[in-house]
């Protein structure tokens, strides 16, 4: 319950018992530190994180990390925090095969995706279940920034295609509620243009 409030001072006190179950899982699996990473209390995370016998990578039942969880909600601190661990696993992917740079490539966080990109060990191609790859969803959504920071790297496919066959430069209508607008849509046809031309 002091995770889920963000009540650092109680957090501190309760981790103070080393007989406290610090990965203790609610119905959904949940646990403190996705709590925490959801509600974006970074101190309440600094506080659990300090705990070695912590699971960093524990899954929910969608198969969520706090890190994809944090990634998701654009949480940009939270990220770092968990991203500090060389335990985390950045490409751990959830049910869907989402991992958190493909989520954060299409929400359009480009302070996310560049903080994962930093990451050695981040796979850029990485592919959800329907072959969607970060690259992929970015194009879909128009997100010119995330767009521009996955083609700065040099292992990224931009001819990645989906189970259906198609790849970042078809950039078919965008499925997200919000209207694209002819410049975005122009805008984005020409930064991949730019990137295969000179390829």
């Amino acid at each position: 319950m002091a995770s889920l409030h963000g009540h650092d001072a109680v957090v501190r006190l309760l981790l103070a018992r080393s007989d406290v179950d610090v990965n203790s899982k609610e119905k959904d699996q949940w646990t403190p530190l996705h709590v925490a990473s959801f509600h974006d209390y970074e101190a309440v995370v600094q506080l659990l994180l300090v705990r070695g016998d912590v699971d960093v990578n524990s899954k929910d039942k969608d198969g969520r990390t706090p890190l994809y969880i944090a990634s998701e909600n654009s949480y940009e601190a939270v990220v770092r925090l968990l991203l500090a661990r060389s335990d985390v696993g950045v490409n751990y992917k959830e049910n869907g095969g989402q991992s958190p740079l493909w989520v954060a490539s299409q929400h359009g966080n480009d302070a996310v995706v560049r903080l994962l990109l930093n990451r050695s060990d981040v796979d850029v191609n990485s592919k959800d279940e329907d072959g969607w790859s970060p690259l992929l969803v970015a194009s879909n959504n128009v997100h010119e920034a995330v767009l521009r920071l996955l083609l700065a790297r040099s292992d990224v496919n931009i001819n990645s295609k989906d189970d259906t066959g198609w790849s970042p430069l078809w950039v078919r209508p965008v499925m997200a509620t919000r209207r694209v607008t002819e410049d975005e849509f122009h805008g984005t046809l020409l930064i991949l243009n730019g990137f295969v031309c000179s390829g």
